[in-house]
């Protein structure tokens, strides 16, 4: 559910089209971002991400308690109010991106979500989609992984490898600019930008093969 602008965005996917390339990789990021969304919408907390002005405050540890006066430390807090938010109010996933994987996934091909967040797990179940997607990687794999984030490509190419696809043969949807560059300096097959807040020549501007403002309209195209 949408409020005052904050959403949650699941964000790219890759695909092997379901009319232009052999096979299909989707992945869709999902990360709490006051950005578009391909897939869902969400209640973020509106919270300070840095200390006040005139105040110091180190950095810390990641591991640091909410109550640490640490760059860390707010971090957490930020991160537990977003949560909070997410398990009480829940998300609401945009039905076009829905249909859209249902047919990806009725015609046999593979679905990867990734992002940047480390609480796409949580998202995902609580737009109740994450049964749609094959495989996941999120922000927690990546550090895991040490992939560099968008407009690096590491992310879709290491998404990519778990579905056994190769880039050439799969198709990135994304609504970031970041992300539409970081599809195609993967060298990926196919790249659609999805546009929701007037910015489609940028995002065509990036790398993006076609724009569409919602995914249902790949489905009438076929």
């Amino acid at each position: 559910m949408q409020r005052r602008g904050r959403r949650c965005s699941t964000r790219s996917w890759v695909r092997a089209p379901l009319g232009r390339a052999s096979r299909s990789f989707r992945s869709i990021s999902a990360r709490i971002t006051p950005s578009t969304s391909t897939a869902s919408r969400a209640t973020t907390a509106s919270v300070p991400s840095s200390p006040r002005e005139g105040s110091s405050c180190r950095r810390g540890r990641l591991d640091d308690p909410t109550d640490a006066d640490t760059i860390g430390g707010l971090a957490n807090s930020k991160n537990e109010l977003a949560l909070a938010l997410i398990r009480e109010q829940g998300v609401e996933a945009y039905e076009g991106s829905i249909r859209y994987v249902n047919a990806v996934r009725a015609a046999g091909l593979g679905c990867a979500v990734v992002s940047a967040s480390a609480n796409a797990r949580e998202v995902l179940e609580a737009a109740g989609i994450a049964h749609l997607f094959d495989e996941r990687l999120d922000g927690i794999d990546a550090e895991r992984m040490q992939l560099k984030g968008k407009p690096a490509p590491d992310t879709f190419l290491a998404a990519a490898r778990t579905l056994w696809v190769f880039p050439a043969e799969a198709a990135v949807f994304e609504n970031a600019l970041a992300g539409v560059s970081a599809a195609r300096a993967g060298s990926f097959g196919y790249v659609v930008g999805v546009d929701r807040v007037g910015r489609a020549q940028a995002l065509r501007r990036h790398g993006a093969d076609i724009v569409v403002s919602d995914l249902a309209e790949l489905l009438r195209s076929r």
